[in-house]
């Protein structure tokens, strides 16, 4: 069924249900790309078979139903489909956005609600504001990320150092391949973070590193089907690299961002905290395997970065409910499976190299069973950094964002 028919017929209905409420709905993504362009529909930026539909839906100020920001995924029924449509949505306010442009580029988050503003198609648009949207949006993406200052380099070196770790420890043939896998991530973001590029997607990690940088891209490209087969050389010179970035930031001298002193501890609760990891881990799980089922649409280096992320998310969830320090490698991955009392994780490992997207399915509801497996028709995860700033701010006479006077501060 054509893009715009499952939207019209399906996918519109459904979040116009929803949000009615919302000043502006807007559809992002490969989705909206199309729309905006329908001669995008036969390039590599076209929607695949099982991609998703992004939304943003935003309010002047957020509804009391929901405490803050968050992030929700819904799956629907399409007759003639044969998998279920996929839809995502960032919900949050004008207040919300403005401290998330400043949180971004200081804290250096991927900026994929900004690049998903600046191409988005309106569904809604109460207030004539996605013009301006889109110009602050491309401006704030123009502007780039903050300097580092020496709380994230030392963060970024330490995680380096953990990759490193990892590879110098013997390894079975098996392990070899998962240490190739879960460490492509890491020095991939390390290195765009080391020389001040945006940090890219998760499952897109590598192949934004390929389009900013292309040497170094294919450099880490050939370094992770070395280490595949257990040779790390490649991947410890390119992690040396990341450490010369690093020490050239940290000559540079530049403080910490002041966010940086929000201690979301504070104001939210180590439950509601693990809640919203949990829930995000389920959300992000369903939709990286959506993803696998389309991998042969998608070139080496994505395919690589999906594969590294979904398994990642799904070894990390099932180190923690079965009581196992998670650690990069074979040996986190034995014990939660001794602990299990069956192999899940090495079958998921084997299961995720031959892309059998039928036995990852079974296995995520294994893991995930604690919460009714992997399906679900709806379900939200909470912001905790927000939940944190309006519960910080909540007796405060704090003046709300304005979207018509250039809100988005980065300079």
């Amino acid at each position: 069924m054509p893009v715009d028919q499952v939207l019209e017929d399906h996918v519109k209905p459904y979040i116009l249900e929803r949000f009615k409420d919302a000043d502006l709905i807007l559809l992002c993504g490969s989705q909206a790309r199309v729309l905006n362009n329908p001669s995008a529909a036969d390039t590599a930026a076209a929607p695949k078979k099982n991609s998703d539909y992004d939304f943003i839906l935003l309010y002047p100020e957020l509804p009391e139903k929901y405490p803050a920001a968050l992030f929700a995924s819904g799956w629907i029924d399409v007759p003639g489909q044969d998998e279920r449509v996929s839809i995502d949505m960032k919900i949050m306010d004008f207040d919300y956005l403005a401290f998330h442009a400043q949180h971004t580029r200081e804290i250096r988050r991927f900026p994929f609600l900004f690049d998903m503003l600046k191409d988005a198609y309106p569904i809604q648009d109460r207030n004539g504001v996605l013009p301006i949207l889109r110009g602050e949006a491309t401006r704030l993406l123009n502007a780039g990320p903050s300097p580092l200052g020496p709380t994230q380099i030392n963060e970024t070196r330490t995680q380096l150092n953990t990759l490193v770790d990892a590879l110098n420890k013997p390894h079975s043939n098996v392990g070899q391949k998962m240490v190739a896998l879960e460490t492509l991530h890491g020095l991939s973001n390390s290195y765009l973070r080391s020389i001040t590029i945006w940090d890219s997607p998760l499952d897109r990690h590598l192949a934004s590193l390929c389009q900013a940088l292309p040497t170094a891209g294919s450099h880490l490209a050939k370094a992770f089907n070395e280490a595949s087969v257990g040779d790390f050389g490649n991947y410890q010179i390119f992690a040396n690299m990341v450490q010369r970035n690093l020490d050239a930031r940290a000559n540079e001298n530049f403080d910490d961002s002041v966010l940086f002193a929000q201690d979301v501890s504070k104001y939210v609760t180590a439950e509601e905290k693990s809640t919203s990891d949990r829930q995000g881990a389920k959300i992000m799980a369903g939709q990286y395997l959506a993803r696998m089922k389309d991998a042969e649409a998608y070139d080496f280096v994505r395919r690589c970065g999906l594969e590294s992320v979904l398994w990642l998310t799904l070894k990390k969830y099932q180190c923690e409910q079965m009581g196992v320090s998670f650690s990069y490698g074979e040996d986190s991955v034995l014990n939660a499976d001794e602990k299990a009392g069956r192999p899940i994780l090495k079958t998921l490992f084997s299961a995720i190299r031959d892309c059998n997207t039928h036995k990852i399915a079974g296995l995520a509801d294994i893991i995930l069973a604690d919460q009714g497996g992997l399906k679900f028709d709806y379900l939200e995860r909470i912001y905790v950094e927000d939940l944190a700033r309006r519960r910080e701010t909540a007796n405060m006479n704090r003046p709300k964002s304005d979207f018509r006077a250039g809100f988005f501060k980065y300079g």
